[in-house]
């Protein structure tokens, strides 16, 4: 993500955004079975994006609408002054425009609302966004310790200028609850990146042991770790290591399965469940509806196409 560039952009002036809380939410859906759906909407500013996030993001935001549960990446809404005056600072608002969601997370806090550890410069929140017909509670947004990538080339790909992380809120789905982790983990293929997204696992599953023990647990988002060694982003199979010793570790399982019509589980934009004490969280569908994310061409809204889940929270102990 190379957002050095957007400390360069003339743009039409605005004031903040505001946050937004949708009205006039659809019929609630069964706590028992819904649609979760991740999907990484690629807002970088309009002027150093290769798509037209300017364009899209609104027609994106109607068609997440279509699923109970919806956790974006790269859907900034905080940005350093004085860039919170240009235009593209709009684009999360113009997104979640689109949703009748009654539940949505508040914007970024900013570095001091998240205690970001070491200290830098940065241009942009974690791009990390929740809504869900469901009610949203303890939210939490967690950002990773370090990161590699500046505004100058050093090989890497811009992280550091965003405050990447994960975020975690606990989801109310009728009697029962699950904590649910968005993450945007550090891209790249550098030996920098390789040791980081290692360390970010094992930090993010560490959190997981202490702040969701015992609980029901859904982990969606853009992992950023490519498991077909034959990718040139894959460290020869590394992330594929990383990605197995996280979900081992965590007792979580992958929801792309054969089970469910999954054959591509080497797509970097994940789903992984677990169930705990209180539910049991079951995968009986999986779908990835690029076609449905494209514009008036055919061309895709994003640079990702979204990930959709049917999900099941049942009686803890109950096999799926």
């Amino acid at each position: 993500m190379v957002l050095a560039a957007v400390v360069l952009v003339a743009g039409g002036a605005c004031a903040p955004p505001p946050r937004h809380h949708a009205a006039d939410p659809g019929p609630p859906p069964d706590p028992a079975a819904f649609s979760l759906v991740t999907y990484n909407v690629a807002g970088l500013p309009q002027e150093i994006s290769p798509g037209r996030p300017g364009t899209n993001l609104p027609v994106i935001g109607r068609r997440l609408d279509a699923y109970d549960i919806v956790a974006t990446q790269e859907d900034f809404d905080w940005w350093a002054p004085p860039l919170w005056l240009l235009d593209f600072a709009n684009y999360h608002r113009r997104l979640r425009e689109g949703l009748t969601h009654e539940y949505v997370t508040d914007a970024h806090p900013g570095p001091d609302g998240v205690d970001l550890q070491p200290p830098r410069p940065v241009l942009v929140g974690d791009g990390l966004g929740l809504a869900s017909r469901f009610p949203i509670s303890d939210v939490q947004r967690v950002p990773w310790r370090g990161c590699f990538g500046g505004p100058l080339p050093d090989g890497g790909s811009g992280d550091c200028l965003a405050m990447k992380g994960f975020m975690v809120a606990t989801i109310q789905a009728g009697s029962r609850s699950f904590d649910l982790y968005d993450v945007h983990g550090e891209a790249g293929g550098a030996p920098e990146d390789q040791l980081l997204q290692a360390q970010q696992y094992d930090d993010l599953a560490a959190f997981i042991e202490q702040h969701s023990a015992g609980r029901a647990v859904v982990v969606v988002g853009d992992t950023n770790l490519r498991t077909d060694p034959s990718h040139p982003e894959s460290g020869g199979g590394a992330d594929a290591r990383i990605w197995e010793r996280f979900t081992s570790r965590l007792w979580l399982e992958d929801a792309c399965t054969p089970a469910v019509g999954c054959t591509d589980a080497d797509r970097i934009d994940r789903v992984a469940v677990r169930g705990g004490s209180g539910a049991q969280v079951c995968v009986d569908g999986y779908d990835v509806p690029a076609a449905r994310f494209t514009d008036e061409d055919g061309a895709p809204l994003s640079d990702h196409d979204p990930v959709v889940v049917d999900l099941r929270v049942a009686e803890a102990g109950r096999p799926c």
